[in-house]
């Protein structure tokens, strides 16, 4: 099934304009720049292989958008950088391999954006430093060897953000200053050797942060002194 190349150009609220459609392989509408909430727009359109190269220019609402699309392996689209909410934006993306260079500058919740996004090998997203929250962010992306050193400097939540990233092996220089909670944050990363992270001493839940990092053998000098709860 494909949904054909209508102009929707007066649109401005596409709240579960595709919900759930299932066989949908194909997305060819244009004009949704003007659109301003894509809340689950495409929420479990879990046959389309491809979202196209489409501007989502006017865009701020972004939840669920895109949740359980589950054989999408190619994000074209354009424009996100005016989204202030991700929350599970790609959640369940299971067959996406690159999640593209895409700015996303005004973001500031990215709760469980590519939570079990557990295809992704390549994570290119940049303009993520005025995010606070990033729960569940990128927990369990399972084939994700290496993390950019992006700066997430606004981010304050971080619980469960890195969970289950069991290749994940080196975690870069990212300065987390002005963070508190880091519960379970790097939970279960079994294959992590180094980390390299921080400005840990606003931190005050470090609860399983760094519980069963089996192959860590070294843990770096930080400043953990305003922990409350390890």
């Amino acid at each position: 099934a494909t949904m054909p190349a209508l102009a929707l150009t007066a649109g401005t609220n596409f709240t579960n304009a595709w919900y759930l459609c299932t066989s949908m392989t194909s997305f060819l509408a244009t004009g949704l720049d003007s659109g301003t909430n894509f809340y689950a727009a495409w929420y479990g359109c879990s046959s389309l292989a491809t979202m196209p190269a489409i501007p989502l220019t006017a865009g701020t609402n972004f939840t669920n958008a895109w949740l359980n699309c589950t054989s999408m392996t190619s994000f074209l689209a354009t424009g996100l950088d005016s989204g202030t909410t991700f929350l599970q934006a790609w959640y369940n993306c299971s067959a996406l391999t690159t999640f593209p260079a895409i700015p996303l500058t005004a973001g500031t919740n990215f709760n469980s954006s590519w939570y079990n996004c557990n295809h992704m090998t390549s994570f290119l997203a940049t303009g993520l430093d005025s995010g606070t929250n990033f729960t569940y962010a990128w927990s369990s992306c399972t084939r994700l060897a290496t993390f950019p050193a992006i700066p997430l400097t606004a981010g304050t939540n971080f619980t469960h953000a890195w969970s289950n990233c069991s290749v994940l092996t080196t975690f870069p220089a990212i300065d987390f200053s002005g963070a508190t909670n880091f519960d379970s944050s790097w939970y279960a990363c079994t294959t992590l050797t180094s980390f390299l992270a921080t400005g840990l001493d606003s931190g005050t839940n470090f609860t399983n942060a760094w519980s069963q990092c089996l192959a860590l053998t070294s843990f770096p000098v930080l400043d953990l002194s305003a922990g409350t709860n390890f």
